[in-house]
C-alpha cells in the first residue's frame, strides 16, 4: 500500500466530480495549461512562498457549491457500507486485521533430548574435535535420525524450524562447553609451598571431576552415562590443557581451539593408530593421578558404557549413522 511519503501530486491526476467538473468552462477542460501570467507590479514576489492571511478560512478548499461536498460524502458513506455488506464477516475480519504467526520453538520434549546428547557427545572419549562446527553438525545429525516426533523431511522444509533447532543446538553446545571448562578450572585447586615442596591445595580427584560433569546441564534431564576409564582419560587430558594454558591467549585463539591442535598433534605423532593414542590418553590420566588425588581408577577398568554412550561413541568412531538407532514418531530416548 501506497505510503503517504510516496504520494506525488504531479503523477497522480485530480479527478473532479461531476458537479464541480460541470462548473468548469468548457473551453478549458481539453486545453493544455498556460504559462503563468505575470505577477502584477502591486503583488511581492514573496507572497507565494510566504502566505500571511487574514484569516484561517482562506486557507480552506471551497467547492462551487456546499451541497456537492455534503451529496459526495453521503456517496462516499453508501458505497463502504455496499463494501462491507458484500464481504464476508471473517472476510471483514482478516482485511481488517493482519496475520501474525507466531515464531516456532523448540519444544520442551525435544530440548531436553539435544540436550542430553549434547552431554553424551562432549564428555565421550571418541569425540575429535570440539570447537567448530564440528559438536553441532554431529548433534543435528543425531536429531535427523532420532526425529523425536518431528517430520521425516525436517531438514528440507521451509517452514523454518530447521533454523530454529541448529540455533538451538548452538546455544546448547556453547552453555554446555562453558560449564565443562568453568568446573575443570575449579578443579585444579591452588598450589602451596609446604617445607620446600610444592603441594595441590583443594582439587578434586579425576573421578569425583568426571561424575560432576555427568550432571551437568538442566537437572532434571538423565544423562544415562557412566563414568568409564577411558572417559576420565579424555578429562585428564582436558584439565591438563587448561592447567598448562597461558594467562593472556594470543588473539584469535581460544581454550577450545588449542585443545583441538593438542589432540591433532596426537593423532599425527602416533599416526592415528587407535591403540597407541589410547596408551598416551591414559599416560596422561596417571599424571593426573599423581597431582590431584588418585582414586579407584582400577575398578573403571571393568565398567562398561551405557546404551546410550556405546551408539554415541560408535557413531563418532565410525560416522555410520545407523549406530544411532532410528526414533521417528514421538518422543525418543
Amino acid at each position: 500500500m501506497e505510503s503517504l511519503d510516496d504520494i506525488n501530486i504531479d503523477s497522480s491526476p485530480v479527478r473532479m466530480s461531476p458537479a464541480a467538473d460541470a462548473n468548469i468552462d468548457p473551453r478549458l477542460r481539453d486545453s493544455p495549461p498556460s504559462s503563468p501570467s505575470p505577477l502584477p507590479s502591486t503583488v511581492r514576489s514573496d507572497a507565494l512562498t510566504t502566505p500571511c492571511p487574514s484569516s484561517l478560512d482562506e486557507f480552506a478548499i471551497h467547492t462551487p457549491n456546499p451541497g456537492v461536498k455534503r451529496r459526495h460524502s453521503q456517496l462516499q458513506y453508501v458505497d463502504r457500507q455496499a463494501i462491507a455488506k458484500r464481504l464476508k464477516p471473517e472476510s471483514r475480519t482478516s482485511y481488517a486485521t493482519p496475520i501474525v504467526e507466531k515464531e516456532w520453538k523448540v519444544p520442551k520434549p525435544i530440548k531436553d533430548q539435544m540436550n542430553k546428547y549434547v552431554i553424551r557427545v562432549l564428555l565421550s572419549p571418541k569425540i575429535g574435535e570440539y570447537d567448530g562446527n564440528g559438536p553441532v553438525d554431529t548433534i543435528m545429525r543425531i536429531l535427523e535420525r532420532k526425529l523425536w516426533g518431528l517430520s521425516l523431511t525436517v531438514r528440507h522444509d521451509e517452514d523454518g524450524k530447521w533454523e530454529v533447532l541448529l540455533a538451538c543446538a548452538r546455544e546448547l553446545v556453547t552453555q554446555r562447553k562453558g560449564e565443562i571448562k568453568k568446573q575443570l578450572d575449579a578443579s585444579l585447586g591452588g598450589e602451596e609451598t609446604v617445607n620446600g615442596a610444592t603441594v595441590i591445595k583443594k582439587s578434586k580427584d579425576i573421578v569425583t571431576v568426571a561424575q560432576n560433569l555427568t550432571r551437568i546441564g538442566i537437572k532434571t534431564i538423565i544423562t544415562n552415562l557412566t563414568v568409564t576409564a577411558p572417559m576420565c582419560a579424555r578429562i585428564a587430558f582436558l584439565r591438563g590443557v587448561l592447567r598448562e594454558l597461558p594467562a593472556a591467549l594470543p588473539k584469535g585463539t581460544s581454550y577450545w581451539k588449542i585443545v583441538d591442535e593438542k589432540l591433532d598433534n596426537i593423532r599425527v605423532k602416533y599416526k592415528h593408530d587407535d591403540h597407541k593414542i589410547t596408551k598416551h590418553f591414559f599416560a596422561i590420566l596417571e599424571k593426573d593421578q599423581e597431582r590431584h588425588g588418585s582414586t579407584a581408577v582400577s575398578s573403571l577398568a571393568d565398567a562398561g558404557t551405557s546404551f546410550h554412550q556405546g551408539e554415541v561413541d560408535s557413531y563418532l568412531l565410525t560416522g555410520n549413522i545407523s549406530c544411532l538407532g532410528n526414533v521417528q514418531a514421538g518422543g525418543g530416548r
